[in-house]
């Protein structure tokens, strides 16, 4: 069909109408209706086709939704279920070996899924957009997708044992690892934020169980933390739990509150520390360099089982593999890690940004690997995305980034001492700030093994005794720096990332 323009007042109302049409237009995919929507039974299966409404399971390419009084969804063992997105107002349980893909880019606007509650045995796979969770969340198996998809809860629990690849915001629900009365770990494998309406639900039974969260990526609190104690368990003044734990450092944006006057909560360079202080006020904490706490340290725990010696070998990241170190030296990539014996022998591959392998190695008998990788390009050396990653079949460790301002060799141990040698690089600050060493003799547990002062080039090399038993240690370093040569007399905190060794 033709049409004929017989004025430029003819031209200017069609325009207009097509302003109108524009305006009334779903703006994005979020506004379109549900394509594909459950009918029944409550507490049915996904891939039934008759519980559909057309009467088909939604495809990857389809927008689904779960009206509410449904009951459970339950994705059954070996079973995939896919859509574009999902908005469930019944809850979800994907069974162990269940898959639950939300493979849809979002085509217009951003690609957001909603869950009440939702239970993850198995895996729950989203590459992009966005995840908001409103009820009971539990998360026993892995919630995976990479760094274009955010997880945000917005306000109910998330208990559980497993794993969240994404980024992931507590924006105003409680985390309480391994649920109501258990204790666990929840794993972050990339940025972790806590917003003031959040909270964290810490449950303690002894010196050595208690509630954990390992973040990979930077953490960022504030919110709040709520304290229980388990069983008859009776701590003593001046006892320590470090319950999150952060290669890349913790931070709060405000301190922490704890709903129980007797317990407070502190940073310290890679972990965020509850101490039990019945009837103490807090000491000052200087919070703008790099001393920390002037408080007296807790007695030092060492860890004395086969398996607690071994977690500790292993970076106390909860993890069957971990990637230790990576540094540039001698114009290659040396990479350092290590694994439990159950993976000794085995074939290991280093990934460059989660794609490429770039290297190989053998897990030697005493546990370790290391090997080397070509340099990536010089542009995006120092670029935060430039990481790396150890795998073992599907086994993979923490991601670590190429460079630091704080490089921390690995360390030396003899039978009663323990040597750190490494760089912060310069410009430092005038005068030359103090280095602290922070020591781990058991998992959850980290005392200030001692402070001193780089030479004015930032190299060093100091050696600590390690207390008679000991038999491996973790040693994290927190330094200051300058921002540039210009202004020197006011730094910000660098870390080293946390290096495990066995001694004695």
């Amino acid at each position: 069909m033709s049409l004929a323009w017989s004025s430029p007042r003819a031209i200017l109302a069609a325009l207009a109408a097509c302003v109108m049409v524009a305006a009334t237009a779903p703006a994005s995919a979020e506004a379109a209706p549900c394509e594909v929507t459950y009918k029944g039974p409550a507490g049915g299966s996904w891939n039934v086709a008759a519980s559909w409404e057309p009467e088909a399971p939604p495809t990857k390419l389809q927008i689904a939704c779960i009206p509410s009084g449904k009951g459970t969804i339950r994705i059954a063992s070996s079973e995939v279920a896919e859509a574009r997105s999902l908005q469930a107002q019944s809850g979800i349980d994907i069974a162990a070996g269940g898959q639950l893909r939300l493979d849809g880019s979002g085509i217009f606007g951003e690609h957001v899924s909603t869950f009440t509650d939702l239970d993850v045995a198995g895996t729950l796979f989203a590459p992009v957009g966005k995840i908001i969770t409103s009820g009971a969340v539990n998360v026993e198996g892995e919630v995976a997708g990479g760094g274009e998809v955010a997880v945000e809860l917005t306000a109910g629990t998330l208990t559980g044992d497993g794993a969240i690849e994404p980024s992931l915001t507590n924006a105003g629900a409680t985390i309480d690892p391994g649920g109501a009365g258990a204790i666990g770990m929840l794993r972050f494998e990339r940025r972790f934020t806590q917003r003031p309406a959040g909270t964290l639900d810490i449950e303690i039974a002894s010196a050595t169980s208690f509630d954990r969260i390992s973040v990979e990526g930077q953490a960022s609190l504030g919110g709040r933390v709520d304290v229980s104690l388990l069983g008859s368990f009776e701590p003593h003044q001046g006892e320590t739990w470090d319950y999150l734990t952060s290669p890349l450092g913790v931070e709060e944006r405000e301190p922490l509150t704890s709903t129980r006057a007797t317990f407070r909560s502190r940073s310290l360079s890679m972990n965020e520390q509850l101490e039990y202080a019945p009837g103490i006020q807090p000491p000052p904490v200087q919070t703008g360099g790099a001393q920390g706490s002037e408080r007296p340290e807790p007695a030092v725990l060492i860890a004395s089982t086969p398996r607690a010696i071994e977690e500790l070998a292993l970076g106390c990241t909860g993890s069957r593999l971990n990637l230790n170190d990576v540094f540039i030296h001698a114009g290659r990539v040396q990479l350092e890690g290590s694994a439990e014996k159950a993976l000794i022998g085995k074939r290991v591959r280093i990934l460059f940004n989660e794609r490429r392998t770039v290297a190989t190695a053998t897990i030697r008998p005493d546990g370790r690997f290391r090997t080397t990788a070509p340099l990536p390009p010089a542009r995006i050396r120092s670029a935060v995305s430039t990481r790396y990653t150890a795998q073992v079949g599907k086994l993979k460790s923490r991601h670590l980034k190429l460079t630091r301002r704080l490089q921390l060799e690995t360390p030396e141990a003899g039978a009663t001492t323990v040597t750190l040698s490494g760089t912060l690089t310069p410009p430092l600050t005038r005068p030359v700030a103090p280095i602290v060493v922070e020591q781990q003799l058991s998992c959850g547990r980290s005392t200030i093994a001692k402070r001193f002062t780089p030479s004015p080039n930032g190299h060093f090399r100091i050696t600590i005794p390690v207390p008679a038993g000991a038999r491996a240690a973790i040693y994290r370093l927190t330094g200051t720096v300058a921002a540039n040569s210009h202004s020197r007399r006011r730094g910000f905190r660098t870390f080293s990332l946390p290096l495990p060794v066995r001694v004695g």
